[in-house]
């Protein structure tokens, strides 16, 4: 069998291979701590959004309250403090865009707090929650867009066989030169 007969087989059956899956950036998201009845809230992002930003939203899903929220702790982090059981949604006011290399692009993050409220004491010099009145930029969807071969935030997935393809082919090519090249100075 020749080599360009071995080297088209190979190709074929690469190509009949499954999709691949690129690894992708930590995610543009939130991370949150629940401490007894205080929460903090963390921005994870590429654009160094960072506290106060425009400040967070905290919804309540079950009763639709929003509060803003614009205090830091010294992390550099969203603190609500004084924060009734309950779940609850935090989001930026202004969401993040969507970042197509980003293993997912958010609006808000859900906590739980389980710890009854108690004698709850603000640390002097945060303003605490304010009334919001004009609704949380997003949905019952905590997702702006995802990454993984999916259509969304124009991220897409090059399967393994074409890349594989791509590069047999180049190698290929480039050893039928060699030896091509070789027969020619043979005498």
């Amino acid at each position: 069998m020749s080599r360009p007969v071995l080297l088209a087989a190979g190709l074929l059956l690469l190509a009949l291979a499954g999709p691949a899956r690129a690894n992708c950036a930590a995610p543009t998201t939130y991370s949150s701590t629940v401490t007894g009845n205080t929460v903090s809230v963390c921005l994870e992002n590429f654009d160094a959004r960072k506290c106060p930003d425009q400040g967070l939203l905290r919804r309540d899903p079950g009763t639709g309250e929003v509060v803003s929220l614009s205090d830091c702790d010294a992390a550099g982090c969203f603190v609500d403090e004084c924060v009734r059981v309950g779940t609850y949604q935090y989001g930026l006011k202004t969401p993040y865009a969507c970042k197509p290399a980003s293993c997912g692009t958010y609006y808000f993050t859900e906590v739980t707090v389980s710890a009854p409220l108690g004698l709850c004491m603000r640390t002097p010099g945060l303003t605490g929650p304010t009334a919001y009145t004009e609704g949380v930029p997003w949905g019952s969807n905590a997702t702006i867009c995802s990454y993984g071969g999916m259509a969304s935030c124009g991220c897409g997935s090059t399967g393994v066989a074409a890349v594989f393809s791509l590069n047999a082919l180049a190698l290929g090519a480039g050893v039928l030169l060699r030896a091509r090249g070789r027969k020619r100075r043979s005498p």
